[in-house]
C-alpha cells in the first residue's frame, strides 16, 4: 500500500468519527419528535370534549345561526325555527345547573351497589346461621316430642305429684316435732344432772358448764344453741324449775293454744311480763341450714327450733 493511499484511509476515519456524534444527534431528536407527537395525540385525547360539552357547543352554535339565518332569511318559518332554537338554549343551560348541584349519578350509583352488597352478605350470612340452626331446631323437636311420649305413657299428673309434695312437708313437720320433743328431754336431763351441790340453783360455773353440755348436745342433733342468750336468762333467775320452764316451751301444747278466748285475756298480763325473757329465748335454739335443707320451704334459711306460744296465740288471734 502506497503513502498515499494510507493517508487517505487515515482522512477517512477521521471524517467517519467526526459525523458519528452528528448522526446519534439526529436519532435522538427523532425519537423526541416520536414522542412529542405520542404526547400531543394523548393530549387530543385528554381534551376531547365530553358530550355534555358537545351539546352545549352545539347549542350555542344554534344560537348564532338562527341570529344569522334571521338577517340573510328573514322569512315567518325561519324566524319560527331560530326562536325554538334560542328558548332551548337558556332552558338547557338550567337544566345543566340544577345537574350540577346533586351528586354524580354514577357515585350515587357506586354508593347503591356496596349497600346492596353488603345487604347481600348479610343475608348470606343470615342463611348460615339459619342453616346452622336447624339442626338444633329439629333436635329440641325430637326430644320435645320424646317427652311428650313419656308423659303420656307414664300418665304423669301434676295434683298427684303436688300432693306428694305436700305429704312430704307434713311428714318432715313431723320429723321435726319429734327432734324437739327428744332435745327437749335431753336438755332436762342436762340440766337436772348438772346440779351437783342440789340446791335447785346454778352458779355461774355450772352455768357455763351447763352451757357446753346443752351446745355438744345439739350438736348431734344439727341445732345451733345461742350461749349468750342461755346466759342473759340464767342471769335473772337460775334455778332448776325456771330452766325446766323455759325448755319446756320449745314443745307448747296445741290445746293450750286453742283454748277460749276468756283463758287467753287472762294470760295476756302474764305473758307481757315475760316478753323480755321469752325474746331471748325464741331465738336461743335454731336449726342450722344443712339441717332445714330437707324441706322444700326451709331450704337455705335458718328455722327456729319452735315457736313460742306467745307467737302462736298470736297467730292464732289474728286467724278468723
Amino acid at each position: 500500500m502506497s503513502r498515499a493511499q494510507v493517508h487517505a484511509y487515515d482522512a477517512n476515519k477521521k471524517a467517519e468519527d467526526m459525523l458519528t456524534p452528528l448522526l446519534t444527534q439526529d436519532d435522538d431528536s427523532d425519537d423526541s419528535s416520536e414522542d412529542s407527537s405520542v404526547s400531543t395525540a394523548s393530549l387530543r385525547e385528554v381534551v376531547k370534549q365530553s358530550p355534555l360539552e358537545m351539546l352545549k357547543t352545539s347549542a350555542g352554535a344554534g344560537v348564532g345561526l338562527s341570529g344569522l339565518s334571521f338577517v340573510f332569511v328573514p322569512q315567518l318559518l325561519v324566524f319560527v325555527a331560530g326562536a325554538i332554537c334560542i328558548a332551548n338554549a337558556p332552558y338547557s343551560a338550567y337544566k345543566e345547573y340544577q345537574i350540577t348541584k346533586i351528586p354524580t349519578l354514577r357515585s350515587l350509583n357506586n354508593a347503591l351497589r356496596e349497600d346492596a352488597n353488603r345487604l347481600e352478605s348479610e343475608v348470606d350470612m343470615l342463611s348460615e346461621e339459619i342453616d346452622s340452626l336447624k339442626p338444633k331446631a329439629e333436635r329440641a323437636i325430637a326430644v320435645e316430642e320424646e317427652l311428650q311420649t313419656i308423659a303420656d305413657k307414664q300418665q304423669f299428673n301434676v295434683d298427684k305429684l303436688v300432693d306428694l309434695v305436700k305429704e312430704n312437708e307434713v311428714i318432715l313437720d313431723q320429723m321435726k316435732e319429734n327432734l324437739r320433743r327428744r332435745i327437749v328431754q335431753d336438755i332436762i336431763k342436762l340440766v337436772v344432772s348438772s346440779d351437783k351441790d342440789n340446791d335447785q340453783r346454778f352458779n355461774k360455773a355450772e352455768a357455763k358448764i351447763l352451757a357446753l353440755k346443752i351446745r355438744i348436745k345439739l350438736q348431734e342433733y344439727g341445732v345451733d344453741f345461742d350461749e349468750q342468750r342461755f346466759y342473759h336468762v340464767m342471769n335473772v333467775n337460775p334455778t332448776i324449775p325456771r330452766i325446766i320452764a323455759i325448755v319446756q316451751k320449745l314443745t307448747p301444747s296445741i290445746d293450750s293454744v286453742d283454748g277460749g278466748r276468756s283463758t287467753e285475756d287472762e294470760e295476756v298480763g302474764d305473758e307481757d311480763e315475760e316478753d323480755h325473757a321469752n325474746d331471748d329465748i325464741d331465738g336461743m335454739f335454731r336449726l342450722s341450714t344443712d339441717a332445714g335443707k330437707g324441706s322444700v320451704f326451709a331450704t337455705g334459711e335458718s328455722l327456729a327450733l319452735s315457736p313460742s306460744v306467745r307467737s302462736m296465740k298470736r297467730k292464732s288471734r289474728g286467724s278468723p
